[in-house]
């Protein structure tokens, strides 16, 4: 916070921006939006890494981003695709 205003307010991800929204207008959004953010995703993923984004690469729901679970699914899926 910073003068009574979160700092990380325009940063916050495409979810939260849209809670406040009814939600059939949310519902809306995010299937509009969905093919873009997955698009971004590939391409971020392809800068990081130098690789496609596997097919089988896993997705997170929202509660296991808060929550940190999604480093444990990341892994195991990591563990499980370099195992003979």
């Amino acid at each position: 916070m910073q003068d009574g205003a979160c700092k990380a307010f325009e940063s916050r991800p495409l979810r939260c921006r849209l809670h406040d929204l009814p939600l059939a207008e949310a519902g809306r959004l995010e299937t509009e939006l969905a093919p873009a953010l997955a698009k971004t995703s590939r391409e971020i993923y392809q800068a990081l890494t130098g690789q496609f984004l596997p097919e089988d690469f896993p997705r997170f729901s929202v509660a296991d981003a808060v929550s940190g679970r999604y480093v444990q699914v990341f892994f195991n899926w990591q563990k499980a695709r370099t195992q003979p």
